[in-house]
């Protein structure tokens, strides 16, 4: 009966130190790895009143029109290729699809002709397709930020 009782009590003071060891390794992992893209602080962010303007049309094929857009983030001029069916709105709406592209040095990458046959794969399947340009890139303003411009590219 005492083993037992002596098993149980190093059982829960095991447990205990456990308990207390992760707890707060957890703090310091919250605090050691914070970092402004981190989806808790994106939250936070305002995204109201994000209008989407078209400054020009940028080409035509029989399918579907591409257009160079803007929109304002934390004060930043941006721009977007925005590629429009031209086949009958569904009743909810185009489905729509963000293509972000992957690392192209900012002096090399263009609006238009970067990931070209990607945007205009979806656009002639029906679909609604962003080409948002990052920070820095193209004409789009920004570039000094080293969390937000090209998600710290070395």
């Amino acid at each position: 009966m005492k083993r037992n009782k002596l098993l149980i009590a190093l059982f829960l003071f095991f447990l205990t130190f456990v308990m207390v060891f992760c707890s707060n390794k957890k703090k310091d992992t919250v605090k050691k790895y914070e970092h402004p893209l981190m989806i808790e602080n994106l939250r936070l962010r305002d995204a109201s009143n994000k209008i989407l303007t078209i400054e020009k049309l940028s080409s035509e094929t029989k399918l579907f029109k591409s257009y160079i857009a803007s929109y304002y983030s934390d004060g930043f001029k941006l721009y977007t290729l925005l590629n429009i069916p031209k086949t009958q709105m569904p009743k909810n709406g185009f489905p729509v699809i963000v293509v972000n592209h992957g690392h192209i040095p900012p002096e090399k990458y263009s609006i238009v002709k970067s990931y070209q046959l990607v945007s205009s794969y979806y656009a002639n399947s029906g679909f609604l397709v962003l080409k948002p340009d990052y920070r820095g890139h193209d004409k789009s303003e920004g570039g000094g930020d080293k969390y937000l411009n090209r998600m710290s590219y070395p």
